[in-house]
């Protein structure tokens, strides 16, 4: 029911889409992100280093002009966190590639029965899931064609994105 796969095959699998990509995000953090200079940069300043996301804003803009569907939701705590405010912050420029976004506050959700882990739709034939460790570090990546598995995944993916927020519309909450 599940292969597990290598890293670069993950890679491989994410690039090779003949029409769509779609992930749901559950972690409260990325600690891969977190330990980069541009989110050390942005908590002093304030500031997004853009020139580190050209690579993926044009891959984005390519993906939208090949036809192509790439969909994330965020699924987020609020009041956001620092990890999250500093994704928000990029998110605007990203969502307008085409990297189309959702925001849905995890409690908000909890009607809704999806896999424990982020996960990616692909062309709506596999499923792959990023598994991580205690320390949100990723530890492992596995996928499955089985087509009960993808559906649910799908059907999960798309009432999610039915009740979560258009990025352009999100406003975080503030309080608590």
């Amino acid at each position: 029911m599940f292969q597990e796969i290598s890293q670069d095959e993950f890679t491989a699998r994410l690039r090779g889409i003949e029409r769509s990509r779609w992930r749901m995000e559950f972690q409260r953090a990325y600690t891969v992100d977190m330990e980069m200079p541009r989110y050390k940069h942005w908590q002093e300043t304030g500031d997004i280093d853009w020139e580190y996301h050209l690579w993926w804003i044009e891959y984005m803009q390519r993906l939208r002009d090949e036809g192509k569907s790439v969909r994330r939701i965020k699924v987020v705590d609020e009041p956001l966190n620092d990890y999250w405010k500093f994704t928000y912050a990029q998110t605007g420029r990203l969502n307008a590639a085409g990297d189309a976004t959702r925001w849905c506050n995890r409690q908000e959700m909890s009607h809704i029965l999806v896999p424990p882990t982020d996960f990616y739709v692909l062309d709506g034939r596999e499923v792959m899931f990023l598994h991580f460790g205690g320390d949100l570090q990723p530890s492992g990546y596995t996928v499955s064609e089985n087509p009960e598995l993808v559906a649910a995944a799908t059907s999960a993916f798309n009432t999610a994105w039915d009740f979560s927020t258009p990025h352009d519309d999100y406003k975080p909450r503030n309080d608590r």
